[in-house]
């Protein structure tokens, strides 16, 4: 489960990516697993 908002875009990559939608601190947290959403 992503603990940062998040948005869905065309990347410039390739086709599409998940983008932070805020900035995110050095050592946060940004995924952690649970199993009953996962």
């Amino acid at each position: 489960m992503m603990l940062i908002r998040t948005y869905v875009t065309a990347s410039a990559i390739e086709g599409v990516g998940v983008f932070a939608a805020e900035p995110i601190g050095k050592g946060a947290s940004i995924w952690r697993l649970d199993p009953d959403f996962d």
